[in-house]
């Protein structure tokens, strides 16, 4: 017969030589800085960590490689919060990165297109506002100088709309269409067709007291001076006039320089006396 031998159990509790485990939360933090670069100037930052993504994805053309989309740099804004304040509101450790970029056209159709360098960043999209067209605002103005007798009347619309709904529709009436993803901070606004990101958020455009929520309520002005803002411009309407109007000064601004180049260069030439 075998016999049996009872394995010898060795505890590793009653050990006398401790290993120092890190302080994990420190880890976090030297891998976040190393990440971004927090420490180094931007002239001075290596190709790793975020700069090498953005050097990755970086430069964008059109297929016509007329238009590039170039990357500038990066910046990070001071920490929001510590991390004692994070903890507290059950927060995560966070800073706010601004990426600027350059737009530059090569095409020599379009000799007086000017390189842009821009950064697009909104605040809180869900904030809910109560928007209005002042021309219709100004018409229930004066039905309330109508009155025999002073009284206090609201004037607002009724309804309300987030401002990513009217980014939503300027981009719209621009001819492209936006869809939104993630959330919070996180949220950016997509162009369906190419899928560039055209619209951030940035906490630097957050109000300290804002009000996300505003809505007025127009039922004396509707029943005592017959203003319905139902039947007045619409939402859409609203923002499709305001891109319309800057759309167009935009294109006059345009024609004007143009013109101005043109002029400039008959003169030089004796073209024009």
């Amino acid at each position: 017969m075998s016999k049996t031998t009872k394995a010898k159990r060795i505890s590793f509790a009653t050990s006398k030589i401790l290993l120092e485990y890190p302080d994990l939360l420190e880890v976090q933090l030297k891998s976040f800085r190393d990440f971004f670069q927090m420490d180094t100037p931007p002239e001075n930052r290596r190709n790793e960590g975020l700069y090498n993504v953005f050097q990755e994805i970086f430069p964008i053309e059109d297929t016509r490689n007329s238009y590039k989309l170039e990357f500038i740099d990066y910046f990070l804004d001071p920490p929001r919060f510590s991390i004692e304040e994070c903890l507290e509101r059950g927060d995560t450790y966070k800073v706010p990165l601004k990426a600027k970029l350059r737009l530059s056209c090569s095409d020599t159709e379009h000799e007086d297109f000017e390189t842009k360098v821009q950064d697009v960043y909104l605040g809180n999209l869900s904030s809910l506002r109560d928007w209005g067209y002042a021309k219709d605002y100004v018409e229930c103005m004066w039905l309330i100088l109508q009155q025999d007798k002073p009284e206090d009347f609201v004037i607002a619309t009724g309804v309300q709309h987030s401002v990513r709904e009217f980014c939503y529709y300027a981009f719209k009436h621009a001819g492209i269409e936006l869809e939104f993803q993630g959330e919070g901070l996180n949220e950016k606004g997509i162009d369906k067709a190419t899928g560039r990101v055209l619209v951030e958020v940035s906490e630097d455009f957050y109000r300290p007291t804002d009000v996300v929520n505003l809505w007025g309520d127009p039922t004396k002005a509707k029943n005592q001076l017959g203003w319905d803002p139902m039947k007045k411009t619409t939402f859409e309407q609203l923002v499709a006039i305001m891109v319309k109007h800057d759309m167009e000064q935009v294109a006059a601004e345009h024609v004007a320089q143009v013109m101005r180049v043109n002029l400039a260069e008959y003169l030089e030439k004796g073209l024009v006396k």
